[in-house]
């Protein structure tokens, strides 16, 4: 009780009320003294149907399921009854001085420690409000104005009481009161019961405010209007002319009422009402009290089809939804669950929920439910989402995400399941997981695997006295040209192969990864020493030997592998793999297709060719190229017919820079694209200059990379320079190495046939080197045939290379092709190709490679060399 009175000491102090706010609550509702009095006159004979409106009262309270759970037994209810007797006993004492404040606050304190819902709160007011009218009409004995007086009085403390009842609720909740004031306002303002006072003769005398709202008209409208006007046709005069005449009261007369597009459905009662002096029966008045039952009328039809809605609407979730009983027997199936389970609903209601589970969970959910019922915990159960196997139909098994709950219908509980099939979810995870750690294309571990298992096994070799690992890195040679030429598929098919004859290369408890794009990585466990190492870099190379397959044909590619060894090339997983790497370059530079072992200069000389790489890539910007020119001589006439263009860089510090040193990483990096057309342009500028100043022009030659011949917008970019130059195309001469051509020898043929149709003149650069065949060669639009340095090097003191060098000759000249000997080093050799009748040579022997100006004052002399 102290507990109580704090709280509502509290209240007041917060609330800040004292007598002079009593009061002004009270002028605010204009609760006057006569009304004190009227109350307290009424107060015995009210209370005479106290027990009624308690009855009533409650069964309005457990009518919803929310309030109907705050009365937990009879004692408890027989408890509130008695508290809830006591104040409606109070309400109509006519005292309400501060104590009945206190009261009325402890009582609204009590229904918020209980959990009532202001919601219902309000409601109960509103609805022993409208209980109450009939009840005083009644005790007031037909007497209006003691009835209207009545009505105000009673109006006034009950909003005196329902101020005082929300106050209490903002101590709980400030802001959520708020709302709830707002809400009832609404309620009383717009009250469900309609009172109209009419006259004999069935004129409206009086509205109130829900009756505008009923019947659309304002209360100056509705004033002196006929009942026909508002109630045409529906029975209510007759009704009202009884009443008049019998002086019994008419209740429940329910109408429907059409007009103005709609329908209404009301629910009229009717009273006289007679005042306390004899009237003669035209000054009679009766009260009309209209309930609006439309909403519930359209809810009533709403309600006819409301189980096919749900119905429709568990057939249309994507989820299975299941409900079985206490028992575990299924009550309902909808068409998702039918299609998740591949049972059909006729199948499964009225049987046990268990069918629906593998074999294993049968028994142990039947324990579960009984152990809930028993205990009514919800762990029982595990209430909630989790992840089961389900059974279908056809025995097999599948995972689900299941969501339990539970639902009450009346004195029944069911059990709602809601499952969903996570099949394919459970797929596409596990292929995640493994993208996470595998390649996709080649299947073989990729890189975070790779390293995972590396040191994996670099802990392992540690505990067990620094055990030797070795790592190979594998790197594909010239991939990228055979991935531009045949395409991307055709690259993805070699990268398989390749995986598979790297994976037949090593034992079981080795780990072949992909490194990523063309790079592969192999851990070797259980080596004694580098030779273990050497052994499974000769098989891949010798296994690398034999073409691969791709769509009916062969390709050939070669490897390039870098070894380093733990402990001694490195301690940790990333050291090692750097050095592995640095080696695999190291064996690119060496020519590829080979080996080598991590040595500790290979950092040193890597650095170095980083910084070489980053000077190349500001060497064109900052014009440090520069070309020259190598005559090519008739060999009849030693005159200079041609020259071939060969770039060469001078470094601002370095000087000039070997071809040999650059020329391989301009490839590598790409760079050779753009500084190949630049050669490209300042050549044709070159000798278009050349044309400008001699009669007797010359051309140039020019060597294509793979990547500038695989480039499809070639043919448009010489195109374009040649016309930015003004150069005859004639007079531009092409170097295609055989390689090139073969890698794709159908691309190869339009790529030449759009440049021969150009005018451009083509030549085979170290043509014998390659793998061409005489069939190919007929088909390739060319010009001229340039025996390789090799073969010429050799023709006076080699037969064999002697031999080459005349059927290269011969094949020449029978495809009416002009042949270029290039590397002539010696009057012997010269003598030799002029001998066999030789179109052009060029070497040392003539000439070295010169500056444009040097050109320029040999052509001016007419100089024959």
């Amino acid at each position: 009780m102290v507990a109580m009175n704090e709280i509502i000491d509290g209240i007041l102090k917060e609330m800040d009320i004292d007598a002079d706010e009593i009061s002004l609550r009270k002028g605010y509702l204009e609760l006057s003294a006569n009304d004190k009095a009227l109350l307290k006159e009424l107060h015995d004979q009210l209370n005479a149907a106290r027990p009624y409106f308690i009855d009533d009262f409650y069964a309005h309270l457990a009518a919803f399921t929310p309030t109907r759970a705050l009365i937990p037994d009879v004692p408890t209810l027989e408890r509130l009854k008695q508290k809830q007797s006591e104040y409606f006993d109070r309400l109509t004492a006519g005292e309400y001085d501060w104590d009945y404040v206190r009261d009325r606050l402890r009582v609204g304190v009590a229904h918020q420690h209980v959990g009532l819902p202001p919601q219902w709160y309000l409601g109960a007011y509103s609805k022993y409000l409208i209980n109450l009218l009939p009840e005083v009409w009644h005790i007031t004995q037909g007497d209006a104005d003691k009835t209207l007086a009545a009505l105000r009085a009673l109006i006034r403390i009950i909003f005196f009481d329902i101020g005082l009842a929300i106050d209490t609720y903002i101590h709980a909740d400030r802001r959520a009161i708020e709302s709830l004031k707002a809400f009832a306002e609404n309620i009383v303002a717009s009250l469900p019961l309609c009172l109209l006072v009419i006259s004999a003769e069935h004129r409206i005398v009086s509205a109130n405010l829900p009756c505008r709202t009923l019947f659309g008209l304002s209360a100056d409208h509705l004033a002196g209007k006929h009942l026909e006007e508002i109630l045409p046709k529906v029975g209510v005069q007759e009704a009202a002319d009884e009443v008049l005449a019998t002086g019994k009261a008419r209740r429940g007369m329910t109408v429907k009422l059409s007009g103005g597009g709609e329908e209404k459905y009301l629910r009229i009662s009717i009273a006289r009402l007679d005042s306390a002096e004899k009237q003669p029966p035209e000054a009679a008045q009766l009260l009309l009290a209209v309930e609006n039952l439309t909403e519930e009328e359209r809810l009533r039809a709403l309600t006819m089809d409301s189980a096919e809605r749900v119905r429709s609407i568990m057939d249309n979730v994507i989820d299975g939804i299941i409900t079985i009983n206490e028992h575990g027997i299924v009550e309902s199936f909808n068409r998702s669950a039918q299609r998740i389970f591949g049972h059909t609903a006729d199948e499964v209601i009225g049987r046990n929920v268990s069918m629906l589970m593998p074999e294993p969970y049968h028994s142990e959910h039947d324990g579960y439910l009984a152990r809930y019922l028993s205990s009514h915990q919800a762990a029982c159960l595990n209430f909630g989402v989790r992840e089961v196997l389900g059974r279908r139909k056809d025995g097999s098994t599948f995972p689900m995400n299941l969501a339990t709950s539970e639902m009450r219908l009346g004195d029944r509980r069911l059990f709602i399941g809601i499952a969903r099939d996570i099949t394919e979810h459970k797929q596409d995870k596990e292929r995640l997981d493994y993208l996470a750690n595998f390649d996709e294309l080649t299947g073989l571990p990729n890189r975070n695997l790779f390293q995972d298992r590396l040191s994996q096994r670099l802990t392992h070799a540690f505990r067990h006295d620094n055990q030797p690992v070795a790592l190979l890195f594998l790197g594909l040679d010239r991939f990228k040209a055979i991935n531009d030429t045949l395409g991307h598929d055709h690259g993805d098919l070699l990268l398989h192969a390749v995986a598979q004859r790297l994976k037949d290369c090593v034992r079981t408890e080795d780990t072949v990864a992909r490194a990523g794009g063309d790079e592969f990585a192999i851990i070797l466990t259980d080596v004694k020493g580098p030779q273990d190492a050497v052994r499974v870099a000769e098989k891949v190379l010798e296994a690398f030997r034999h073409p691969f397959l791709v769509r009916e044909q062969e390709l050939f590619i070669s490897a390039s592998i870098g070894i380093a060894l733990y402990p001694s090339d490195g301690a940790d997983t990333q050291t090692l793999l750097k050095n592995a790497g640095v080696a695999m370059d190291r064996a690119k530079e060496k020519g590829k297709n080979t080996y080598q072992f991590y040595t500790a200069g290979m950092n040193s000389q890597a650095l170095a060719r980083l910084t070489l790489e980053n000077r190349l890539r500001r060497a064109l910007e900052r014009n440090e190229y520069l070309l020259h020119y190598q005559p090519m001589v008739d060999v009849a006439s030693g005159k200079i017919t041609s020259v071939e263009a060969l770039i060469r860089w001078r470094h601002a510090q370095s000087g000039l820079v070997p071809p040999a040193e650059f020329i391989p990483l301009l490839e590598d990096t790409g760079l050779i694209v753009p500084v190949g057309a630049w050669v490209l342009r300042t050549a044709c500028a070159q000798a278009r200059f050349w044309q400008t100043i001699n009669p007797c022009t010359i051309g140039v030659s020019v060597n294509l990379s793979a990547r500038q011949f695989n480039d499809p917008r070639l043919a448009e970019q010489i195109g374009q320079i040649l016309a930015d130059t003004g150069l005859e195309p004639h007079l531009l001469e092409l170097e295609i190495t055989e390689s090139m051509l073969m890698q794709n020898v159908e691309t190869a043929i339009d790529t030449l046939n759009a440049l021969h149709g150009m005018g451009v003149r083509l030549a085979i650069d170290d043509f014998g080197t390659g793998y061409s065949s005489l069939s190919y060669l007929r088909r390739f639009p060319i010009h001229s045939l340039k025996i390789d340095r090799s073969f010429v090097d050799g023709v006076t003191t080699n037969p064999d290379d002697a031999a080459i060098a005349d059927a290269i000759l011969a094949l020449a000249h029978t495809l009416n092709l002009r042949v270029i000997a290039e590397g002539v080093e010696t009057a012997e050799q010269l003598q030799y190709l002029r001998s066999r009748r030789c179109d052009m040579a060029q070497g040392y022997l003539l000439s070295k490679p010169l500056p444009a100006e040097e050109i320029t004052r040999m052509l001016g002399e007419d100089k024959r060399l």
